[in-house]
């Protein structure tokens, strides 16, 4: 059964790109995506034709995203869960090879990359965000097959629960949507923490406990950057471990299908 329009509009405003467009223009944009359903193990490939390739927000449900290029070994990106997108990156001149396996029944909109730019040519700010997390996720998927000992910063998205033990006994919940060597990026913070201040605190993820020394680097709405403050080769070691267990566990996953 497809969600009413106005859940769909809710889910839209969760993708930052078009977060700040007026509501008249996110219900325009919600009337142009429509709706599927995949079962679980299901596979999203976006074709060879690039006049038929889509975006997709996931309304419900998780996929495991990941680059599958001919002649390539297939990069996994990480996890995905509502609020989501995927498949932005052949808008702009990449191959669109981005593909994706359902992990449980999942719902998503899509909508068609020429209707997409269609309303994009109306709103040049949101092309230009859409352009830039696309850029910033080809440079992530670039870092992430590099070898690390060349200086690279591998990273994955996680896309996990995480609770985070700060000071004084205090406990919070956090979604951990990335990670590398050099630092991670935080859903649902404290309000109470800016850009610039240094956090210490013990983040737990499934059975790993990882002590993270950082500062905050950035932060958007409930979203932040923290890079590590003076990271040693002990935590590079635990960091690059975690990394090796969270890509094995995707690929085990793409492969099981």
């Amino acid at each position: 059964m497809e969600q009413s329009a106005s859940s769909l509009v809710a889910r839209l405003i969760e993708v930052p790109p078009f977060a700040d467009l007026e509501a008249e223009e996110l219900h325009r944009l919600a009337s142009l995506f429509d709706q599927i359903a995949v079962e679980q193990g299901a596979r999203i490939h976006q074709p060879a034709d690039a006049h038929q390739r889509c975006l997709y927000v996931i309304l419900d449900g998780e996929l495991s995203v990941y680059r599958d290029e001919v002649a390539r070994a297939i990069q996994l990106q990480g996890r995905y869960g509502p609020g989501d997108y995927f498949g932005e990156q052949g808008l702009f001149g990449d191959d669109g090879s981005t593909s994706a396996l359902a992990r449980s029944e999942t719902k998503l909109a899509r909508i068609a990359h020429d209707v997409l730019l269609g309303f994009l040519d109306e709103h040049p700010d949101v092309a230009l965000r859409l352009q830039m997390a696309a850029a910033r996720r080809h440079s992530e998927n670039v870092a992430a097959v590099l070898d690390s000992s060349g200086r690279s910063d591998p990273r994955i998205r996680v896309g996990h629960e995480a609770v985070l033990d700060l000071p004084f006994g205090q406990k919070a919940t956090a979604r951990l949507e990335n990670l590398s060597v050099g630092g991670l990026c935080l859903d649902g913070i404290p309000d109470t923490w800016k850009p610039g201040m240094r956090m210490a605190f013990l983040l737990r993820l499934n059975d790993e406990v990882i002590p993270v020394d950082a500062r905050v680097s950035w932060r958007q709405g409930s979203f932040a950057g923290l890079a590590f403050a003076d990271p040693d080769d002990a935590h590079e070691r635990r960091i690059q471990r975690i990394l090796r267990q969270l890509r094995d566990e995707l690929e085990n996953e793409v492969g099981a299908y």
